[in-house]
C-alpha cells in the first residue's frame, strides 16, 4: 500500500493519543481519583457540621495534645471558595479523574480520545492547587490537618498514576482542538459536563441542606460575672457579647485581629454602623492548660477529653493571661490592645510568653504608661491566678453541655430593657460567624 505521510500527520492531530503506549498505571490513577472523592465528600461534610450544625465531631480539635488537628484548615479562608467548601471543587475534579483514568483502562469509549491528556490536565491543575494549600497550611498552621495530608498523598498518587509527557499530551490535545476533532471535541465536552454536573450536584445538596440547618441551643442558666476586659460600644446595650480566647492559639490570634478590624470600622464610621452599636463585649482569657493543679481534674469536655493545648502549655499561656488580667486593671480601656499586643508575640522565638516579653510588649506596644513594679506584682499574685481559674472554669462548664468545644468562641444574647435573654444565646466559634449572628441596630 501507498503511504501517505500528510494522512498521518493529520490523524495524529485529531487523536492526540493514537500512537500511545496502553496506560498501565491507569489503575493506580482510578484508585487514587477513588480515595480522593472519598476524602473531599467526608471533609465537605465535617465543613458543612462545623458551619452550620456548631458540631466539630469527627475533627480532633485545637484543644487535644495530638498533632492530626483539622480544626485550623476548616476554619480557615483558604477552605472556601465563593461560599462554598474547597472540597466540592476537589470530588468534582476527582469524579472527572476517575471517569477518564477508567477511559484508558478499557481503552474505548466516547471519553477515549481525549482521556490521556485531559488526565494529564486535570493531574497538573490538581497538583499546584494541592502544592499552593500546602504552603499555606505549613506557614500559617500549628497542626496538620489529616484530610488535607490525605489529599496531598492521593494526588501524588494521581501524579504518579497518570501518562506520562504531560506537556506533550497536552499539546496535541490543543492540536486536535484546533484541527476541530470531533472525537476529541465531543470527549472534552462530555469530561466538562462531568465536573459541572459534580460540581452543581454538590453545590445543590450542600445549599439545600444549610437552610434547615442550625445550630443546637446554648444552654445557659445564669449570666457569669463580668470579666476584667469588658467594653462597651455606643449606647443603650442590645446584645452581650461572651468570649473566651487562648493567648497561645494561633486562629484565636487571626480570628481576634478580624473582630478589632471590624470594631476600628465601627469607631470610625460612627455609632450607626452595624453590628457594633450596642454591644457590650466580655473577653475571658481562657488558656487551654490548667493554670492550677486542683483544676486538672476537672478542665474537661463533655466526652470527659481533656480541654488541653500542647501549645498552650507550652508557651506558657497561663502566664499571659495573667498578664492580660494585670493591664485591663490598671488600663480597662485597653484590654483589646493588649491581648493584640500578645498576639504579636507569636512572632517571636518559643515560649512566645516570659515575663521580659509580656512587660515589654504591653509597655512598649499599648502604653507606656503601665506601672511596671505593680504589673509584675500583680502577674504574681494568687487573686491574679485565682481570676483566671474562675474563666476556665466557667469555659469548662459551658462545655459540658456543647458536643465539641474549642477556642475561640463566643456567645451573642441579646439584651431587652436591660434584661439578658438567656434562652435565647446562640454560640460562634469565628469572627465571620459572630458578625453574621449581631444582629444590625434597629433604626
Amino acid at each position: 500500500p501507498i503511504e501517505d505521510p500528510d494522512m498521518d500527520t493529520q490523524l495524529q492531530a485529531l487523536t492526540p493519543h493514537l500512537d500511545d503506549p496502553p496506560a498501565r498505571r491507569a489503575p493506580l490513577a482510578a484508585l487514587a481519583s477513588v480515595a480522593g472523592l472519598l476524602v473531599s465528600l467526608r471533609a465537605t461534610w465535617l465543613k458543612f457540621r462545623l458551619d452550620h450544625l456548631c458540631d466539630a465531631t469527627g475533627c480532633a480539635s485545637d484543644s487535644q495534645h495530638s498533632w492530626l488537628t483539622c480544626d485550623e484548615a476548616l476554619a480557615s479562608p483558604w477552605s472556601t471558595l465563593a461560599t462554598l467548601p474547597i472540597t466540592i471543587l476537589s470530588a468534582a475534579l476527582y469524579t472527572v479523574t476517575l471517569a477518564l483514568s477508567i477511559a484508558l483502562i478499557l481503552r474505548k469509549g466516547p471519553l477515549w480520545p481525549a482521556a490521556r491528556p485531559l488526565l494529564n490536565l486535570c493531574t497538573v491543575a490538581a497538583a499546584l492547587v494541592c502544592a499552593a494549600l500546602a504552603t499555606h497550611a505549613f506557614t500559617h498552621f500549628s497542626h496538620a490537618c489529616p484530610y488535607c495530608i490525605t489529599l496531598y498523598i492521593t494526588t501524588i498518587a494521581l501524579v504518579i498514576g497518570a501518562p506520562s509527557s504531560p506537556l506533550r499530551t497536552i499539546r496535541r490535545w490543543i492540536a486536535a482542538i484546533r484541527a476541530r476533532s470531533q472525537s476529541v471535541l465531543d470527549a472534552s465536552l462530555i469530561a466538562l459536563t462531568i465536573g459541572v454536573i459534580a460540581l452543581a450536584a454538590q453545590t445543590a445538596a450542600y445549599r439545600l441542606a444549610a437552610r434547615s440547618a442550625t445550630c443546637p441551643p446554648v444552654m445557659l442558666t445564669e449570666l457569669p460575672g463580668p470579666p476584667t476586659i469588658r467594653h462597651t460600644f455606643g449606647g443603650d446595650v442590645r446584645e452581650l457579647v461572651i468570649l473566651f480566647a487562648d493567648p497561645a492559639c494561633a486562629t484565636c490570634r487571626r480570628e481576634l485581629h478580624a473582630i478589632h478590624q471590624s470594631q476600628l470600622r465601627y469607631l470610625r464610621q460612627g455609632p450607626d454602623h452595624a453590628p457594633w452599636s450596642g454591644v457590650e463585649l466580655w473577653v475571658y482569657p481562657t488558656p487551654l492548660d490548667p493554670c492550677t493543679d486542683a483544676d486538672a481534674p476537672h478542665f474537661v469536655d463533655k466526652g470527659g477529653n481533656p480541654l488541653t493545648s500542647s501549645q498552650s502549655r507550652r508557651h506558657d499561656a497561663c502566664l499571659a493571661a495573667r498578664a492580660l488580667e494585670c493591664a485591663a486593671q490598671q488600663q480597662p480601656q485597653r484590654g483589646l490592645e493588649a491581648f493584640d499586643a500578645l498576639f504579636a508575640l507569636h512572632d517571636t522565638p518559643a515560649p512566645f510568653f516570659t515575663r521580659d516579653k509580656l512587660t515589654r510588649a504591653l509597655t512598649d506596644q499599648v502604653s507606656r504608661d503601665f506601672d511596671q513594679p505593680r504589673l509584675r506584682a500583680c502577674i504574681d499574685d494568687p487573686r491574679t491566678a485565682a481570676a483566671v481559674s474562675r474563666h476556665q472554669r466557667l469555659f469548662s462548664a459551658w462545655c459540658q453541655g456543647r458536643a465539641t468545644c474549642t477556642v475561640p468562641h463566643a456567645l451573642v444574647i441579646p439584651v431587652e430593657q436591660d434584661i439578658p435573654r438567656l434562652e435565647r444565646a446562640t454560640a460562634a466559634d469565628s469572627a465571620a460567624k459572630l458578625l453574621d449572628t449581631l444582629q444590625p441596630p434597629r433604626p
